[in-house]
């Protein structure tokens, strides 16, 4: 008999991946998407900067609630449709949905005489470049681990060219290196910045960066996950067909100092339920929560239209033209996977989920004349505020490769909320009762909270023992039962909790008639 799962108190066990789960009969996996805010997007082009920069776009960035400061804060990269330059700018927020973008001081020149005589006295950037020293998808992150307080605060950012320089506040030391490598940057503040004189840390074989950077508490060591494409590449045949190994996949690499990196390994790719020409794992941000890894994937979805006379890498016939007949085409959407050592992935979805816009999708592209209608990034990382999860979110109206076409992309913030542990539901069809039972689980001596909507039913709980056999007093017919939409609801039975059981490993069997379970946790 194998032995039982150790569940910790308090930490949410949700049912995102199949590991707690035994058997489940009469119940389905539904991907649940999070509610968009209804004044999306919070955050747009409305400085005096930004009004005087022409086809801006909001490209990515990360997010952070500083409990020790009481405010949410914002890094996001602002780039021209044509990425000839890049800016790295800062915003602070009270309650999360407002947003004010601080004078930051950064001004050397940057700010066109016009808009000084306006009024403009400086701008929120931190950082900025152009040319062929532009830098791509800059990740700021507040490391609490950190004992040196002049490198509380991380960035890592993307060196293209070889040969980067970046004007800041903080000073950029020339390096040379691969065509794309990882540069890293450390400040006491998050404003102020001094460049690693090392630069770049890394560069294997990376096609652009697409950051996302986190801290393990279980190896105890930084985490960072970049792309590349799959080998061998056939830019030729994967630009114009989409099909061939020339597919965006996730590579990882750790370290434990920050500095010295692993050489990164394939950690995610697509598979066979990824349509031929939607195998775009166009970038992943990573977020640790209840104690798994949830991956937040842009998903790329091309549909070509091949010219025998335009060259490599052009995808389309001639500028403006669109396949009309092809849903999702040029697309970029939000899917998820998860991991539990954040090495080994799995997607959150099977071969009978439709992925593209359809149930698997986890944040869709808005509708038409929406802000986010043609492309959607997470920042890093998604917050946990109260009982809900905020994902905010890069959205754009345009297609991906607009630019190629001669179209300027533009783009906001957005932010979707999504109720704690609710990725992914456990669902009851067609008015029946369906039942799961776990694993042999260890929960110590302590009670249960299950996170279900019975809004239209009810979910009942029956204790196991280890060998499958009804515990007495704790029987189906001895609980209680939940009702409502609750999100920590104690479960209790004729015997009270299941607390009084001590620490003997136990299975629990859940009937749900008429309902939907999302996680269960111990509680006291």
């Amino acid at each position: 008999m194998n032995a039982p799962i150790v569940i910790e108190e308090g930490i949410g066990q949700l049912f995102i991946d199949d590991l707690l789960i035994e058997t489940a009969e009469g119940l389905t996996k539904v991907v649940n998407q999070p509610v968009k805010y209804e004044n999306n997007p919070v955050l747009v082009t409305d400085h005096v900067w930004e009004e005087l920069q022409e086809d801006l776009l909001y490209a990515t960035g990360c997010v952070m609630y500083d409990a020790t400061e009481g405010i949410f804060k914002m890094w996001y990269q602002c780039s021209n449709s044509d990425w000839t330059a890049s800016w790295l700018a800062y915003a602070t927020s009270e309650n999360g949905t407002e947003w004010e973008k601080p004078d930051t001081g950064f001004d050397q020149g940057f700010i066109p005489r016009r808009a000084l005589q306006n009024g403009a006295s400086g701008t929120n950037l931190i950082l900025a470049a152009a040319g062929d020293s532009v830098f791509d998808w800059p990740i700021v992150w507040k490391d609490l681990h950190e004992a040196d307080p002049s490198k509380r605060y991380k960035l890592a950012f993307g060196m293209p060219y070889g040969i980067a320089h970046i004007q800041g506040i903080g000073r950029w030391h020339r390096g040379q290196g691969p065509e794309f490598g990882l540069g890293l940057g450390f400040s006491p503040d998050g404003i102020h910045w001094d460049m690693y004189s090392g630069n770049p840390v890394l560069g294997s074989r990376m096609e652009t960066p697409a950051w996302a950077l986190l801290w393990d508490p279980k190896s105890e060591k930084y985490v960072c996950y970049l792309r590349r494409w799959a080998d061998p590449i056939d830019l030729d045949k994967s630009s114009r067909t989409g099909l061939g190994n020339g597919m965006r996949v996730i590579i990882r690499s750790e370290s434990e100092d920050f500095i010295h990196w692993t050489e990164p390994t394939v950690c995610l790719r697509y598979d066979d339920s990824d349509p031929e020409l939607n195998r775009q794992i166009y970038n992943m941000e990573v977020m640790e929560y209840e104690g798994l890894y949830i991956g937040f994937m842009s998903m790329y979805h091309i549909a070509p239209v091949p010219d025998p006379e335009s060259k490599p890498g052009v995808r389309y016939v001639s500028a403006g033209s669109l396949p009309e007949n092809i849903p999702g085409f040029d697309s970029v959407d939000i899917q998820l996977a998860v991991s539990r050592d954040t090495r080994t992935w799995q997607r959150v979805g099977n071969e009978t989920w439709e992925r593209v816009g359809g149930p698997g999708t986890f944040i869709p592209v808005g509708q038409e004349g929406e802000f986010d209608s043609g492309m959607l990034y997470v920042l890093q990382a998604p917050v946990v505020v109260g009982d809900e999860v905020w994902i905010y979110y890069m959205g754009s109206p345009d297609k991906h490769d607009d630019p190629l076409r001669g179209t300027p992309q533009q783009g906001g913030i957005g932010l979707a909320k999504l109720k704690r542990d609710r990725f992914v539901s456990l669902e009851t069809q067609d008015g029946k009762v369906g039942t799961l039972t776990t694993r042999p689980l260890a929960l110590g001596d302590k009670g249960l909270a299950v996170n279900c909507d019975a809004s239209n039913g009810e979910l009942i709980v029956e204790v196991l023992d280890e060998r499958g056999n009804v515990v007495e007093g704790f029987g189906r017919e001895d609980c209680k039962g939940v009702r409502g939409d609750q999100i920590s609801a104690p479960v209790e039975w004729r015997e009270g909790q299941i607390s009084s059981l001590g620490q003997a490993p136990i299975r629990l069997r859940f009937f749900l008639d008429n309902a939907k379970l999302y996680s269960f946790t111990p509680i006291d």
